[in-house]
């Protein structure tokens, strides 16, 4: 029998990889401990998920023109300048990725528009001359790096990131790989004007 590895809630059965090792997940369990998938959903039960799903679109669709949306759009360049400050290199760990990934998550979207080169003109912009945004703009690209470095070598971590935000990872590398270029290359223009 193989081993057991919870992923993005369901249970694989396989080697006991780097999956089960790297989310410290016991990989001694045989196969037969693993939940078993559920079975296939009544016609009544599917209605019920199918009018659960329709009620969260509503929800979602009304929050994304509330307030808290409109709080966010108005000042995306100062929260994003902000989350790209928040941890620095020496606190970075995978328990603070989140807050790199909310900063990414905003260039992923804006890529999507075509907006990112904008997006991080703007940030730019609000970190102005002050050290402070000067030096979030250089911590946040070295922590562009530790996140590759975790994602590219924790497998589990990548799949998860997947599953919880419904990106394929290859999207993200993609707009991690881009932002990385752009913040050297502001890098050297703030070097080349000074």
């Amino acid at each position: 029998s193989g081993n057991c590895c919870c992923a993005g809630g369901r249970c694989e059965t396989g080697d006991g990889g780097d999956c089960c090792q790297d989310a410290g997940i016991s990989t001694s369990a045989s196969a037969a401990d693993c939940t078993p998938p559920p079975p296939p959903l009544s016609l009544s039960e599917q209605q019920d998920r199918d009018a659960c799903a329709a009620r969260m679109a509503t929800t979602l669709a009304s929050a994304a023109s509330g307030p808290f949306a409109a709080h966010i759009l108005a000042h995306k360049p100062t929260l994003v300048l902000r989350l790209m400050g928040a941890v620095n290199e020496k606190e970075v760990s995978v328990e603070t990725m989140c807050v790199i990934n909310a900063a990414i998550i905003f260039f992923l979207i804006a890529e999507g528009r075509g907006e990112r080169a904008a997006l991080l003109q703007q940030v730019c912009a609000e970190a102005g001359d002050a050290d402070a945004g000067h030096a979030a703009l250089s911590n946040f690209l070295k922590l562009l790096a530790f996140w590759s470095d975790v994602y590219h070598s924790h497998s589990c971590e990548k799949r998860f990131l997947e599953f919880s935000s419904g990106i394929p990872f290859d999207r993200w590398l993609c707009v991690v790989g881009l932002l990385k270029e752009d913040l050297q290359a502001a890098a050297r223009a703030d070097m080349a004007s000074a």
